[in-house]
């Protein structure tokens, strides 16, 4: 929506805030902010992979997703 184009167009300065968000433990929330960080390309690089980390899968799943679909 709306949001995530504001968001991914703001780009590096929004990348803190939404690892900020990926802390809510609603699983919609997390998805949202990690595919806004997709959208935001380069400078959430870095962020994405340190994701594959999480002990999350769901939010691992979706960071590689993510890096995945940039490398193309």
């Amino acid at each position: 929506g709306r949001a995530t184009y504001v968001l991914s167009e703001i780009g590096s300065p929004a990348v803190g805030p939404l690892i900020e968000v990926l802390r809510d433990q609603n699983v919609t929330v997390q998805g949202a902010s990690i595919y806004i960080l997709g959208e935001i390309g380069e400078p959430a690089v870095k962020p994405l992979h340190a994701l594959l980390d999480d002990e999350n899968a769901y939010v691992r799943e979706l960071a590689r997703l993510c890096l995945e679909k940039m490398s193309k």
